[in-house]
């Protein structure tokens, strides 16, 4: 958003909301593997799903997990 003066607070609540609307749902991120904040979140749930926590060690579960936790899209 470029500097804008807004004549009610409901405006420059209308304005603010549609640029968050367009950030997080729309916008791609390059440090979010090319995904918008809400697709990066769901493919974090997916991922978690796919992966429950097990006993012993794994890497490739361990991989996923620090990839997830530092926000890093990784090969599959």
């Amino acid at each position: 958003m470029s500097k804008e003066r807004f004549a009610t607070y409901e405006e420059a609540f209308q304005a603010v909301d549609s640029f968050m609307d367009f950030y997080n749902h729309r916008k791609m991120h390059q440090s979010l593997g090319k995904r918008s904040p809400a697709e990066f979140m769901q493919w974090i749930a997916e991922t978690i799903q796919m992966y429950p926590r097990t006993n012993g060690p794994d890497e490739r579960i361990c991989e996923k997990k620090e990839a997830i936790l530092r926000f890093k899209p990784i090969s599959p």
